[in-house]
């Protein structure tokens, strides 16, 4: 509560209106730039899911899989260790060659606006892979797989190809050390086909690969029933929408239960287990699904569009009974009260800010600050 915080206590009661005026205004004038940020950052994730999507599906038993010998294997490898120490990054996703025992790991970027930066986190994630290899191969792969037989992709959208492009020609130019061999290979993603397609002065160790992706993946793939609808590092958002709406809600409400709103939480790690793509071992992935959904449930609950009922179920709290109307109440409801709480928060701060400088203008230390 604001009256017990440690600052307001201290306010004179006219003080304590200033700061009531300063937050409501404050929050009412930016909820729209935090409508305009909660709105991209899920933007976002699902533009980065659709191009995850189509690189995984163009190599899930499709023409361009029988014909290379890659498969697609498994999402965010090595994900598992993402928190083990600073620096740790995963690509997302692996595709491996059972013929030839020769991998390739994949980062995709819908957007790029710090091009020294993804590229950096590009050799982070290959340190990472370069220290696991042992791990990888006897708990993940189970075959056989050295560091000399894999390759690493970066596929991006077409606006943003140009200035990796460029990026890597000036480290060639500079002749920087080892340039060459440590820069990814690049693919473009092509949003108005909906093809990838690998750059013209790029090439794989696999030729057949390397001619077949001139060409463009995906567009043959459209018949294919497989789906990668989000990874364990979704945003929870979006989670919320597919998971608990898309497929446990939808299946209840088909199936005639008496309150499809009300979600058991086993049925929701089924589901979570079910379409997120890891390739750590089984009581790892468990414990990696596990803590996503503990998160995503939080998540729903502290902007109130989850309502907890006892320790095994929790309850959609939004308006409707068909999915679409489902979908949009809980959409509308989450992105207000997103934006508000962020304002809020922000305005706060503010309200902080301007008070104490007109109290003590040289110090906030009897703030606390």
């Amino acid at each position: 509560m604001e009256s017990t915080t440690p600052f307001i206590q201290k306010l004179s009661i006219e003080e304590r209106e200033q700061y009531a005026q300063i937050v409501d205004k404050w929050t009412k004038r930016n909820v729209p730039a935090f409508i305009e940020r909660i709105n991209n950052e899920i933007d976002t994730d699902r533009k980065h899911q659709e191009i995850v999507r189509l690189c995984a599906k163009s190599f899930a038993d499709t023409e361009l899989a029988k014909k290379t010998g890659y498969e697609f294997y498994f999402a965010e490898p090595l994900i598992e260790f993402g928190n083990e120490k600073p620096g740790n990054r995963s690509f997302d996703l692996l595709l491996y060659n059972e013929s030839t025992h020769h991998a390739i790991f994949i980062s995709c970027k819908s957007s790029v606006s710090d091009v020294k930066k993804v590229l950096s986190d590009i050799q982070e994630a290959r340190d990472l892979v370069e220290e696991k290899i042992r791990y990888l191969v006897s708990d993940c792969v189970g075959d056989q797989l050295t560091i000399g037989d894999i390759e690493y992709v970066l596929c991006v959208h077409e606006k943003d190809s140009q200035k990796i492009i460029d990026s890597i020609l000036s480290k060639k130019t500079r002749k920087m050390p080892k340039s060459d061999s440590h820069e990814p290979i690049l693919w473009i993603y092509y949003p108005r086909t909906d093809i990838i397609q690998i750059h013209a002065d790029h090439t794989h160790k696999n030729s057949q690969l390397t001619e077949m992706l001139l060409t463009g993946a995906g567009q043959d793939d459209e018949k294919s029933r497989f789906d990668l609808p989000y990874c364990s590092t979704s945003h929870p958002y979006r989670i919320l929408q597919m998971a608990v709406v898309g497929d446990c809600y939808a299946k209840q409400r088909a199936a005639g239960d008496s309150d499809p709103k009300i979600i058991n939480r086993n049925t929701l790690m089924t589901t979570l287990m079910r379409n997120i793509s890891l390739g750590a071992p089984p009581e790892k992935k468990k414990r990696i699904v596990q803590d996503k959904m503990d998160a995503v449930i939080q998540y729903g609950k502290k902007f109130d569009v989850l309502v907890p009922l006892d320790d095994q179920s929790f309850k959609l709290n939004c308006r409707g009974e068909h999915i679409n109307t489902v979908r949009k109440s809980l959409e509308d409801k989450f992105i207000t009260n997103w934006s508000t709480m962020r304002a809020r928060e922000e305005a706060e701060k503010k309200a902080v800010e301007d008070i104490t400088k007109k109290r003590y203008p040289r110090t906030l230390t009897d703030f606390g600050f």
